[in-house]
């Protein structure tokens, strides 16, 4: 379970949970098999890549398949590392960031007013 000042949200096995780092947020009620891996970026990473950070606000539970699977890519690839990980990494790392832009602007076209 993720839990920030607003909302509790219940994190099933294989799930993805995106946490802007201005949301204060926690996990709780973790089982003894539960585990995952935290990925933060730094502002500057944005910066150095045009990335418009007021797209990525807010927490909430990614449940697109495309983007589970850059996640899945990027977790094997700290697994396995080799001499191209740095930049596999860096790309997927890219990729990521776009799907959630692309995943986030299609959620808030889709709002009704």
């Amino acid at each position: 379970m993720d839990c920030n000042k607003k909302v509790k949200t219940l994190c099933p096995s294989g799930s993805l949970m995106f946490n802007n780092w201005q949301e204060a947020h926690y996990g709780s009620k973790h089982s003894k098999n539960a585990n995952g891996f935290h990925l933060e970026f730094q502002k500057e990473w944005f910066d150095t890549n045009g990335i418009d950070l007021n797209l990525l606000e807010g927490s909430q539970l990614i449940q697109n398949p495309q983007v589970h699977f850059l996640f899945a890519k990027l977790y094997y690839e700290f697994i396995n590392s080799d001499q191209y990980s740095e930049l596999t990494v860096e790309v997927l790392l890219l990729q990521i960031s776009e799907a959630l832009g692309d995943l986030i602007e299609t959620n808030i076209k889709n709002v009704p007013n």
